[in-house]
């Protein structure tokens, strides 16, 4: 398994490096990462949705490595068991960044309460923000209030 991830790390360096010398492909590396802060961040700022969100984005991209003919390919290479061991490594090796950031954002940005109260004040512009995120205002032009 070792050895198809540094086959894995090999192959991204020559296509990064193939374009643009290598200390540019870790810059790239670098500004991904900030990027994905950035614009979490922003997510977790904007919306009350957002570890839904984050949640959907992780699964979304974890669901890309499942091409049928590459994970034929994989089983036929390591076996049913290693074939196993190295899905899971993959997704969790995706699904990681998401998770430590959503902790970060739960446990320390909200000082550990997950559900967020709401007040009397405030519901309003919570239920506004509900109607505009997920169906605009549909509930309004089909007369369901």
């Amino acid at each position: 398994m070792r050895e198809y991830f540094k086959l894995q790390y090999i192959m991204t360096m020559r296509k990064l490096s193939e374009d643009f010398p290598p200390f540019v492909g870790y810059l790239f590396v670098l500004l991904i990462l900030l990027a994905f802060v950035g614009l979490s961040m922003s997510l977790f700022f904007r919306t009350t949705f957002a570890p839904y969100l984050y949640v959907f984005i992780s699964l979304s991209l974890t669901s890309n490595l499942n091409e049928i003919k590459r994970n034929d390919f994989l089983k036929i290479c390591f076996g049913n068991e290693r074939y196993i061991k190295l899905r899971v490594f993959e997704n969790l090796i995706i699904a990681l960044p998401f998770v430590i950031f959503l902790i970060y954002e739960i446990y320390l940005q909200k000082d550990g309460e997950i559900i967020k109260k709401v007040l009397r004040e405030n519901f309003c512009a919570l239920e506004q923000e509900m109607k505009d995120f997920t169906i605009g205002n549909k509930i309004e032009k089909l007369a369901l209030k």
